[in-house]
């Protein structure tokens, strides 16, 4: 995990994840109820792709602003 770049998370990764985040029950709380392992793995899946999207967003404006 050390070695995971967040920053580019391939496209098909994130849609397949989509069904999944999508489900009620993929909460940190619900995941706090079966497994405390579950709970860490699931919030941070639910960060990682929130930090991607977020990323993906401000990197051409970060870029942009480099070049002014």
């Amino acid at each position: 995990m050390q070695a995971f770049d967040g920053d580019a998370i391939a496209d098909w990764k994130k849609e397949a994840l989509k069904p999944l985040m999508s489900q009620a029950f993929f909460t940190v709380e619900n995941m706090k109820k079966k497994s405390q392992a579950a709970a860490f793995l699931c919030g941070y899946v639910i960060n990682i792709i929130a930090y991607n999207t977020i990323f993906l967003k401000v990197k051409p404006l970060k870029e942009s602003a480099d070049g002014a």
